[in-house]
C-alpha cells in the first residue's frame, strides 16, 4: 500500500515536471516568435510617395528674442503613423549654421542628421533653440528657417519663426552725472541700475527697461521717467516664453526685484510709466521732515507684483490717473508721510497665491502731525469682501487702518470696497457691493469658457456704479481719452464689455 502511494506520488511529480517543461518551451517559442516579428517589423520600411510624417505643429513661433541671448527650449513631435518603419534620409536646417536656430533630434544636437529610422507607430522629439546675432536694424526683424525632413520620395518641413530685437546690455549701470536714456533699443539690466546722489537720470518716452531675475534699480539722486500716453516707458522682466500654453511669462510676477528711491532722492517723476511682474514694485524712503516732492506719478501703472505695488516710508507722493493692482502684499502700503491720490484705480485680484494685505494700508508712526492721506475720485477695490452681520460692527474690505488714524485721512467722491458707514472720513463715496466681473472689463477669467486667462483690464463697464460720478475731474484719463462733461471715478473712462465669440 505504501509502495503504491510512493509510485503514485512520483508519477504526479513527473507529470508536473513534464508540464512545466512544456510551458517553458511554449513561452520561449512565443518570445522568440514575437521578437522575430518585431525585428522583422522594424526592418521593413514603408516606401512609395504616400509615405509621410505628421507633426505636432507645422510652424513653431519663438516670439521676440533679444540679440545675443538664448531662447528657451521649444519642442515638436514627429509621428510615424504607418505600421512599418520609415527611413529618414536626413533631417536638417534649411538655412546656414549662422542663421541662429539650432535643433536636437532625439537627444542628439546638431544641424544635420542622416539615416534615421523611425519605427512604425512611433515618434521622436525635435527640440529647438535660437540665439540671434545683433542685426542691422534696431526695429524687430523677422527671422525664419525650416527643418527639412527628407524621405525616399518627398520632403516635408516644419517652419520656424522668431523676431530678433537688438538690445543694449549692462551688468551694472552706474549713473554718476546727468544722463538721458532713449528709446533707440531696449536696455537689459542684468544686476543693477544705480543713480548716484546728485545725478539725474532722464528717460525719454518709449524707453524700455528689461530686468534680469535679480536686477534692481536704486535711485539716490533723481529719476525723471517722461513717458506719454502714446509712448509709455516700460520696466519689466526679460522672459518672453510661456509658463504654460497661452500664459506668457510677462503675466507672471516675481521676475525682478524693485525700483527704490532712497532718502537722498527727491523730485522724482514717473509719468506714463508701466512697472510689472517684479517682486517689490516701487519703494520710497524719506525722513519725517524731508522737504519737497519725493515722487510725482501721472498715468503710471504698477501691476502684478510679488510684494507691494508702492511702499512708502514718509516722503511725499502725488498720484493722478494711476493704476496700482494685483499684488501679494498690500497694493499701497503707506507709513507716515503725505499722500495725494486723484483719479486712481487701486484694485487687487492677485491670483497667484493667498493675498497678505488689503488694497490700501495706511499707518502713521508716533502720530507724526505732518502726515496725511487725501483721496478723491478713486477706486479702491478687490477680492476682500465686506462682512455685515446682524448686531455686529461691519468689517473687512480693502482699506486697512486703525481708528486712531482717522484724523489724518480724507476720502471724497470715491468707489470703495469698505464699510463706508463705519467712519466719518468718507464724503460722497459709494460702497462697492457688486462682483468685480460685473464692474470691470476683464478680471482674469475668460467669460465664455469660465477659465483663468490672467488678463486684467480695469476699465469700468458702462453700467459700473461709479461711471460719470467724479467731481472736479482731470481733462483726460490714464489712456489719454477725454473725460468730457460727465467724468468717471478712477483712472479710466468706461469701455464696452468684451463681445462673446
Amino acid at each position: 500500500m505504501i509502495l503504491e502511494q510512493e509510485i503514485t506520488a512520483k508519477r504526479k511529480r513527473g507529470l508536473r515536471k513534464y508540464l512545466f517543461c512544456l510551458l517553458s518551451i511554449a513561452c520561449s517559442a512565443l518570445f522568440l516568435l514575437v521578437n522575430l516579428q518585431c525585428t522583422d517589423h522594424y526592418n521593413q520600411f514603408a516606401t512609395g510617395p504616400s509615405v509621410q510624417l505628421y507633426f505636432s505643429a507645422d510652424t513653431v513661433r519663438l516670439d521676440t528674442l533679444f540679440s545675443r541671448l538664448s531662447s528657451s527650449t521649444f519642442g515638436v513631435m514627429v509621428y510615424n503613423r504607418n505600421p512599418l518603419a520609415v527611413k529618414l534620409q536626413e533631417i536638417r536646417l534649411k538655412g546656414s549654421p549662422e542663421s541662429g536656430f539650432r535643433i536636437n533630434v532625439d537627444g542628439r544636437s546638431g544641424s544635420h542628421f542622416q539615416n534615421i529610422t523611425l519605427p512604425g507607430k512611433d515618434s521622436i522629439f525635435i527640440f529647438l533653440e535660437a540665439t540671434f546675432p545683433e542685426g542691422a536694424s534696431n526695429l524687430p526683424e523677422l527671422q525664419e528657417d525650416d527643418i527639412i525632413f527628407k524621405l525616399e520620395q518627398k520632403e516635408q518641413k516644419i517652419h520656424l519663426e522668431a523676431y530678433r530685437q537688438n538690445i543694449y546690455q549692462y551688468s551694472e549701470l552706474l549713473i554718476q552725472k546727468d544722463t538721458t536714456l532713449t528709446a533707440e533699443r531696449p536696455i537689459y539690466i542684468v544686476d543693477s541700475l544705480v543713480v548716484a546722489e546728485g545725478a539725474t537720470l532722464t528717460m525719454e518716452s518709449g524707453t524700455h527697461i528689461l530686468m534680469g531675475d535679480k536686477a534692481h534699480i536704486s535711485v539716490y539722486g533723481s529719476l525723471r521717467a517722461l513717458g506719454t500716453a502714446e509712448q509709455r516707458i516700460m520696466f519689466e522682466g526679460l522672459r518672453r516664453d510661456n509658463l504654460i500654453p497661452k500664459v506668457n511669462y510677462r503675466l507672471i510676477p516675481g521676475q525682478w526685484e524693485y525700483l527704490l528711491f532712497a532718502t537722498t532722492s527727491s523730485n522724482n517723476l514717473l509719468h506714463y510709466t508701466t512697472l510689472r511682474n517684479g517682486r517689490g514694485g516701487v519703494k520710497l524712503y524719506a525722513t519725517p521732515h524731508q522737504e519737497g516732492s519725493s515722487l510725482s506719478m501721472k498715468g503710471t501703472i504698477i501691476t502684478n507684483m510679488k510684494g507691494n505695488a508702492l511702499y512708502a516710508h514718509y516722503g511725499t507722493i502725488e498720484m493722478e490717473n494711476c493704476e496700482c493692482s494685483n499684488t501679494l502684499l498690500s497694493t499701497l502700503d503707506f507709513n507716515g508721510g503725505k499722500y495725494v491720490l486723484n483719479h486712481c484705480s487701486i484694485i487687487n485680484l492677485y491670483p497667484w497665491d493667498n493675498r497678505q494685505g488689503g488694497a490700501l494700508h495706511y499707518n502713521v508712526e508716533d502720530n507724526a502731525s505732518s502726515s496725511s492721506l487725501e483721496i478723491s475720485n478713486t477706486v479702491v477695490d478687490g477680492s476682500y469682501s465686506v462682512q455685515r452681520l446682524a448686531g455686529k460692527t461691519p468689517s473687512g474690505g480693502e482699506l486697512q487702518f486703525g481708528d486712531n488714524l482717522l484724523r489724518f485721512i480724507q476720502i471724497r467722491n470715491s468707489y470703495l470696497r469698505t464699510p463706508i458707514d463705519l467712519w466719518n472720513i468718507f464724503h460722497n463715496c459709494i460702497e462697492a457691493t457688486l462682483p468685480l466681473d460685473k464692474v470691470y472689463h476683464n478680471t482674469g477669467r475668460d467669460r465664455k469658457k469660465n477659465t483663468y486667462n490672467f488678463i486684467y483690464d480695469y476699465r469700468p463697464l458702462p453700467e459700473a456704479p461709479f461711471v460719470e460720478k467724479a467731481v472736479g475731474a482731470l481733462a483726460t484719463d490714464l489712456l489719454g481719452r477725454s473725460r468730457a462733461s460727465a467724468p468717471t471715478i478712477g483712472a479710466y473712462e468706461p469701455a464696452e464689455a468684451p463681445k462673446e465669440e
